[in-house]
C-alpha cells in the first residue's frame, strides 16, 4: 500500500568487530570472546583540527552528490574546522553545556584516516558515517557506529536515529545487523530554487514564527506527520526556536534559516522550515507541517521557501516529503518538483546500565 513503510529485506550479520574505541571522556567496552580474539587494529577518537582536510576529502569522495563542487567542499571544510576547534579547545565543556552534546569521531588505521561519523541533536542523529574504500570490510564502520552510540548513551539518550538511502545495501545491512529498525520512509523532491513562484490561496499568508505560535506546534505536528515520524518532532520543534541548539547548528554550518507560520485568516494552519548554506548548491526545506485539510497551501508555501533558498545563493531547492503523505508528493510534482532519492529513517534503542543501591539486612 502506498505510504506504508515497507522494511528493507533482512541482511545477515557479518563478522564481529575487533576494534578499540577510545575517546577523551569514556571507553566503550565490547563484550564477547570473539571481540577480543584479535589485537586492536584501529583507533576511534574525537576530531582534531589536523584531521579536517582529510575528513573533508573523505566526505567528498564517499558522498559526491552532497559535495559536487569546489564551493560545497570549501563550505563543508569551514564547518568541520569550526567543529574541530570547538571539540578540542577549552570551550568544549561550555559549548556542550550550553547547546547539548555533539561530536565528530574519526577512525585511524596504520596512521591513516580510515573513517568518520558525526552525532548531534536530541534525540541524537548519527550522520556522515563514511569509511575510506581502502579500509572497508574491516569492522571500522561498526567501530564508528559503536562510538557514536556510546557517546549518545553517555549523554543520557535512550535511542539514536539515522537516515540511509534505500539502495545503499551495505549500509542497510550494517544498521540492521546492529539492531536498527525502519520507522519511516521519505522521498526528496527538487526544483530550481528561482522558478516562478506559486501564490498562496486566498485567506492564507506567511508570518515569522513568534513565541505566541508555540502552543499550536504540537497539535499541527501531530496532524501533519505520520506516527513514526513524530520521533523527530522534538528536533523539528527546537529548530523553530532561537534557543542554544538552533544557534549552534547555524554557527557550525553557516546556515541561514527560514521559519514561517502558515496562517489561514487568524488561525495557525501550519509551519514551514528551510535552511541554506552559503557555498552550497542546494538548500533544504524540512517536512512542511501542513495537515491534510490545509493541502491547498502547500505549493505556495514550498515556492516561498524556495525563493528564500535562491536569495541565499543556492540554485536548487530540496524538500523532504513523507511517503505517508502521498497527496503532498502529488501536489509537489504537479508544480514542477522532481522526484529524487528515497531514504529509510531508522532508530535503535540504547541499553544503559542502571545501578540500584541495595542495603542487605541480616536475617533475624
Amino acid at each position: 500500500m502506498r505510504g506504508a513503510v515497507q522494511p528493507p529485506p533482512a541482511c545477515s550479520r557479518s563478522a564481529p568487530v575487533r576494534r578499540r574505541v577510545v575517546s577523551a571522556c569514556y571507553t566503550p567496552v565490547y563484550g564477547g570472546p570473539a571481540m577480543t580474539a584479535a589485537p586492536p587494529l584501529a583507533t576511534v577518537r574525537t576530531l582534531r583540527p589536523t584531521d579536517v582536510v582529510h575528513v573533508a576529502a573523505l566526505l567528498a569522495e564517499v558522498f559526491p552528490a552532497d559535495f559536487p563542487g569546489t564551493r560545497e567542499r570549501q563550505a563543508m571544510q569551514r564547518a568541520l574546522s569550526l567543529q574541530a576547534h570547538l571539540l578540542s579547545g577549552p570551550w568544549r565543556r561550555l559549548v556542550t553545556a550550553f547547546t547539548g552534546p555533539f561530536t565528530v569521531f574519526v577512525a585511524e588505521e596504520d596512521g591513516a584516516l580510515a573513517g568518520c561519523v558525526a552525532v548531534s541533536g536530541a534525540p541524537p542523529v548519527i550522520s556522515n558515517l563514511a569509511v575510506h574504500p581502502a579500509h572497508r570490510r574491516r569492522g571500522i564502520g561498526r567501530a564508528l557506529l559503536a562510538a557514536a552510540e556510546a557517546f549518545a548513551a553517555a549523554h543520557g539518550a535512550e535511542r539514536v536515529l539515522l537516515d540511509v538511502h534505500v539502495d545503499n545495501e551495505p549500509a542497510v545491512a550494517l544498521y540492521q545487523a546492529e539492531g536498527y529498525r525502519v520507522f519511516h520512509r521519505y522521498t526528496v523532491f527538487e526544483r530550481e530554487a528561482a522558478a516562478t513562484p506559486v501564490p498562496l490561496p486566498e485567506g492564507y499568508r506567511l508570518e515569522r514564527v513568534r513565541a505566541s505560535h508555540a502552543a499550536a506546534f504540537a497539535t499541527i505536528a501531530a496532524r501533519s506527520l505520520p506516527a513514526g515520524l513524530r520521533a523527530v518532532t522534538p528536533s523539528l520543534h527546537r529548530r523553530y526556536t532561537d534557543g542554544p541548539p538552533a544557534v549552534l547548528e547555524r554557527l557550525l554550518s553557516g546556515a541561514r534559516v527560514y521559519r514561517r507560520v502558515v496562517m489561514r485568516h487568524w488561525q495557525v494552519a501550519g509551519f514551514v522550515l528551510a535552511h541554506a548554506v552559503a557555498g552550497y548548491r542546494q538548500g533544504r526545506v524540512f517536512y512542511p507541517l501542513l495537515p491534510p485539510e490545509e493541502g491547498a497551501a502547500l505549493p505556495g508555501v514550498l515556492t516561498a521557501a524556495a525563493a528564500f533558498i535562491a536569495e541565499s545563493g543556492c540554485t536548487v531547492a530540496r524538500v523532504d516529503l513523507s511517503d505517508a503523505r502521498a497527496e503532498q508528493q502529488t501536489a509537489a510534482q504537479a508544480h514542477g518538483w522532481q522526484r529524487g532519492a528515497t531514504f529509510w529513517q531508522m532508530e535503535k534503542p540504547l541499553v544503559r546500565t542502571v545501578t540500584i543501591p541495595v542495603r542487605v539486612v541480616p536475617a533475624g
